[in-house]
């Protein structure tokens, strides 16, 4: 009897390398076993290709397949492999089904403001939508029982008259929910508990709006023992990122979806959204981005693209499946749907472009041409239009415009700091 072959938290669904299932279709080449057993045909194969391989190598053989709850199959037979491909279909559109409930289920909750899940986000309690931790400034009472959740209209001043979808019932607006908690025993409306994460992350924002570097505000964090979530294992706390916790819309009680801004969102915000903007503003803003050498570090970093959705690849890290430590990959910037590994992608394209430019009309791919007709007209209305949004960005910081103003001169500017996508 062979060995058990048991991949742990690997679908066969994803397409991921299974490295004990590989091994056990080199033991049923070799001869090494006559019979497959398994709990369910789904557990072996969801993969087409998987199966038709599965196939090759039971069916010639006659290596018999049993499961628990779908019974056996004999692949050396016309019939056996019509049931085998039948359940395999089966197997992939129950999956692909629960992806698309899952998918909707998600869409459902962004549009009602609702936390999606996931780790813990820093600053706020397990449920993703409690800030922590809640002081209310006349009592003294903290943590996150004993307050109660109100919804105001910035509009109409209206308070909890908010529809599913974060509409208010009695003007209609859209965006005019702002989220707070008061006391249960004395009515006033909270604050933040000094020293509590919700307070760290809003003292992060002000300082970068009052120009403090992001390695102090990390260090002054860190030595007042702060760290983010723990992570599923039982490793140690992964510590601050202090410039991914600014950058997060949650700060400004937004939420983001699939890359972009979806709307507003279901919780209190550590800061108002012209403050978060404004410190958005100055992170991103290329003067920033201090380096000692013009060298590139990475190859296709802003020049590979995403083939699902076309953007640009950027360097990245992504933790080691086994051994600890992380690696360098290249992630899809806007919906990080493409994860390549940095070396191996880098090598491939330059043994690609040696192997280009030793034909014989490399020449021809060297000469110089010139520049499409508007391309340099082009060039300086993105920069101006770049240069726009960093003036508007100060001045709603700066309170000299409100938001409504500021969403109405931003939205043309954007669209004009976006180049044309390639025909």
């Amino acid at each position: 009897m062979h060995a058990p072959c048991e991949d742990n938290d690997l679908c066969a669904y994803s397409g991921k390398p299974r490295p004990d299932y590989l091994a056990m279709l080199t033991a049923l080449r070799n001869g090494e076993a006559d019979c497959v057993r398994a709990w369910h045909t789904d557990r072996l194969h969801r993969s087409r290709t998987e199966l038709e391989e599965y196939i090759d190598v039971c069916g010639p053989s006659g290596i018999d397949t049993r499961t628990v709850k779908a019974g056996r199959l004999d692949l050396s037979t016309a019939t056996g492999r019509m049931i085998a491909r039948q359940r395999g279909g089966q197997a992939r559109y129950e999956v692909e089904r629960m992806v698309e409930r899952s998918k909707r289920a998600r869409d459902q909750k962004v549009e009602r403001g609702e936390y999606c899940g996931g780790p813990r986000p820093f600053g706020c309690e397990p449920d993703g939508s409690t800030t922590r931790t809640l002081l209310c400034p006349h009592c003294g009472l903290t943590g996150p029982d004993g307050f109660t959740k109100r919804r105001h209209c910035d509009d109409c001043k209206t308070v909890n008259q908010f529809a599913p979808r974060l509409s208010c019932k009695a003007c209609d607006a859209t965006d005019t929910l702002r989220v707070t908690y008061v006391c249960d025993d004395c009515a006033t409306e909270v604050t933040f508990l000094a020293g509590s994460e919700a307070d760290a992350v809003a003292r992060c924002i002000e300082g970068i709006l009052a120009g403090a570097a992001l390695g102090s505000l990390q260090a002054e964090l860190l030595t007042h023992g702060m760290r983010t979530s723990m992570s599923s294992t039982e490793r140690e706390p992964f510590t601050l990122n202090i410039r991914s916790i600014i950058l997060r819309p949650r700060n400004a009680a937004l939420v983001k979806h699939r890359g972009q801004i979806a709307g507003w969102a279901g919780w209190m915000g550590v800061t108002d959204e012209a403050t978060w903007r404004s410190a958005v503003a100055v992170l991103e803003d290329p003067s920033r981005r201090l380096s000692s050498t013009n060298a590139r570090r990475h190859w296709g970093s802003n020049l590979y693209l995403c083939g699902v959705c076309g953007a640009t690849l950027r360097a990245s890290s992504k933790p080691k499946r086994y051994g600890g430590g992380t690696r360098p990959v290249y992630r899809c910037r806007v919906k990080d749907c493409v994860t390549r590994g940095l070396p191996a992608l880098d090598d491939f394209v330059m043994l690609n472009l040696m192997d280009r430019l030793m034909k014989e009309d490399q020449t021809a791919l060297m000469a110089r041409r010139e520049d499409p007709v508007g391309v340099r007209a082009l060039q300086r209305e993105m920069r101006a239009a770049r240069r726009l949004l960093d003036e508007l960005a100060t001045a709603l910081g700066n309170s000299e415009t409100d938001m409504r103003e500021w969403r109405a001169a931003a939205g043309p500017a954007r669209a004009a700091c976006r180049p044309p996508r390639p025909r």
